[in-house]
């Protein structure tokens, strides 16, 4: 990290956690450093396991703000100038219900956590007017509630709402915040925490606390000139916990369009919809639905994880058994779909030779699968459908089409873009599913340094996503598909 050498960075809370492992990593790479923490024997044992001269320690409560500005104004003192900063300083206790919280825990964990934070921004702005880069610290637990953590909850919402507000101030300065899930740090220690800690690994997707250099990653990331489009942005180090506990899940994502576009169309349909969790082996009685409908996934069609290959067993008995189910899937499950029906015709699934797909892209409708849906598309003759696309696989079939199967169309990235048997699957590689701020969350999280993107790569990847799509019309053709006999 080449372009550290020679910055002043500012840390808060940096005597143990992730604030020291920020400080290790920074020092490494030639950054001198301004360390600041409550704990001053903490300190002084930090700045001893640095490498390099220099560094500089201040005994600070972040709470009182006149300390925070003494410490800046020493730094800039000190060295010069002040390139960057970063507020780890923050507390957590095992909480109770709201109704028995009390006025001090109240006042203590508001104090450090979003009242530090606010007193060290305010005071890092004010030296930093000709640039520089600020990353505080936020959590999981500060974009949804958490039982029994509604103080700590709060106090995480409100360094997300400041940094999110300040980036929008300052032009020249990048302000963002890092939110880590369960992290091995000295405040996570003890009998009490410890079983606050694993319940937090247990709704984690990877089953494993993140230690503190893994943090310290991220952070050195967002310090870096390399991501120097970034601002404004919340980046979680969770093991996926978010984006799978509280976010929209694909499930809700296509109910709620199937729902809406049952509305638009007046129909008198009444959909009921299910969901599945196939990854916990929970499975449905094709007898008793009309229709299965299977999502994206973060996994590829030909990693070896179990469920996957009982998923596409699944799919064949369905389909050569229970002939009045109606198969759709959408990216992974478009897929799946296609390599348990049609591999024996020659589909592969792969990684796609070209890279990742993102963004709005005009899908070039087969004028034969068109014709099966021209009664409901309002789309002008000869125009394509434009929808949302985030893949790095595709399907790839060079032999010849089955009696009454075909190619929905194709894009000028991949050739093979949904496939279609009238009155009994449908699949597509796109996710017209998605909105823009769902797009924006996938891109954010798979066009990360860790993947080998540059912050170019992702701002590139999010202006695609921008713009008029035609995810209606490809949700009517969902809501045909699955309520009208449109066998041939």
């Amino acid at each position: 990290m080449a372009s550290f050498e020679g910055k002043v960075i500012a840390i808060a809370g940096a005597a143990c956690g992730i604030g020291l492992a920020v400080a290790k990593l920074l020092a490494s790479c030639r950054t001198q450093l301004s360390l600041a923490d409550i704990n001053k024997a903490g300190l002084e044992a930090a700045i001893k396991s640095l490498p390099g001269d220099g560094h500089i320690i201040t005994q600070v409560d972040v709470c009182v703000s006149q300390e925070v500005n003494l410490w800046i104004e020493k730094t800039v003192s000190v060295f010069g100038k002040l390139d960057g900063a970063v507020n780890m300083a923050g507390v957590f206790t095992h909480g109770t219900c709201l109704r028995d919280e009390t006025d001090d825990t109240w006042d203590f964990i508001m104090g450090v956590n979003a009242r530090g934070v606010f007193n060290c921004l305010r005071a890092e702005l004010k030296h930093m007017k000709s640039g520089g880069s600020i990353v505080s610290a936020a959590s999981v637990d500060g974009q949804a509630g958490f039982a029994n953590a509604s103080v700590y909850c709060a106090s995480k919402h409100a360094v997300i709402g400041m940094s999110r507000s300040a980036a929008k101030e300052n032009e020249n300065i990048r302000i963002n915040c890092v939110a880590p899930g369960s992290v091995r740090t000295p405040m996570m220690e003890g009998e009490v925490m410890a079983e606050a800690v694993e319940a937090d690994v247990a709704q984690q997707v990877q089953k494993r606390h993140t230690k503190p250099h893994k943090i310290a990653n991220v952070i050195a990331f967002l310090l870096n000139d390399k991501a120097s489009l970034v601002t404004g942005a919340v980046y979680n180090v969770d093991g996926r916990w978010v984006a799978e506990t509280w976010g929209p899940t694909y499930s809700s994502i296509f109910a709620h369009r199937l729902q809406a576009v049952n509305k638009t169309l007046g129909s008198d349909k009444l959909l009921q919809i299910s969901a599945f969790d196939i990854i916990k082996d929970e499975y449905p009685d094709p007898k008793e639905f009309d229709a299965f409908l299977i999502t994206g996934s973060i996994k590829g069609v030909y990693d070896e994880d179990p469920w996957i290959a009982r998923l596409k067993t699944f799919i064949q008995e369905t389909y050569q058994n229970y002939k009045h189910v109606r198969l759709f899937g959408a990216c992974f499950g478009h897929q799946i779909i296609s390599e348990a029906l049609l591999e024996k015709y020659g589909v592969i699934v792969e990684k796609d030779p070209k890279g990742y797909e993102v963004g709005i892209h005009k899908v070039a409708l087969n004028p034969k699968f068109r014709a099966q849906f021209s009664h409901i598309l309002s789309l002008p003759e000869g125009d394509g459908l434009r929808i949302q696309f985030a893949h790095g696989d595709h399907v790839r079939f060079e032999g010849a089409w089955p009696e009454s199967w075909m190619s929905i169309g194709s894009t000028s990235h991949c050739a093979l873009q949904g496939i279609f048997q009238p009155g009994h699957v449908l699949t597509f590689q796109g996710h017209f599913e998605f909105t823009e701020e769902i797009s924006t969350e996938t891109i954010k999280y798979f066009y990360t340094p860790e993947r080998g993107f540059t912050s170019e790569q992702t701002q590139a990847a999010l202006d695609q996503i921008r713009g008029k799509d035609d995810s209606e019309e490809a949700a009517k053709i969902l809501h045909a598909f699955f309520t009208e006999n449109n066998d041939v």
